[in-house]
C-alpha cells in the first residue's frame, strides 16, 4: 500500500484531540473548552477507524486480499496475524 499523507494529517488531529480533551479534564483549559466533554471520544475514534482501515489494508496480508484470493469462503488468518 503507498502512503497517504492524509493519513498522518488525520493521526496529528487525533492526538491533538486527545491530548485538548486530557487537557480540560485535568482543568488546564478553562471554560471556552467545555464544549470538549461532549466531543471528547472523537481523536479515539479517529485512532479506532485508521488503525482499522490500515491493518485491514495491508498489500501482504489484508483480509480484503485474501477474500479475493481464496474467495468469500475462507480467509487465511493465520497468515493475516503473523508477525
Amino acid at each position: 500500500m503507498q502512503r497517504l499523507p492524509g493519513l498522518d494529517t488525520l493521526r496529528v488531529a487525533a492526538i491533538v484531540w486527545v491530548m485538548l480533551f486530557h487537557s480540560w479534564v485535568v482543568g488546564e483549559l478553562g471554560a471556552h473548552f467545555d464544549w470538549l466533554s461532549h466531543h471528547g471520544w472523537v481523536g479515539v475514534d479517529i485512532f479506532f477507524v485508521l488503525s482499522g482501515f490500515l491493518i485491514g489494508s495491508q498489500e501482504s496480508v489484508g483480509l480484503w486480499r485474501s477474500r479475493r484470493k481464496f474467495g468469500c469462503a475462507r480467509t487465511d488468518f493465520r497468515r493475516f496475524a503473523a508477525p
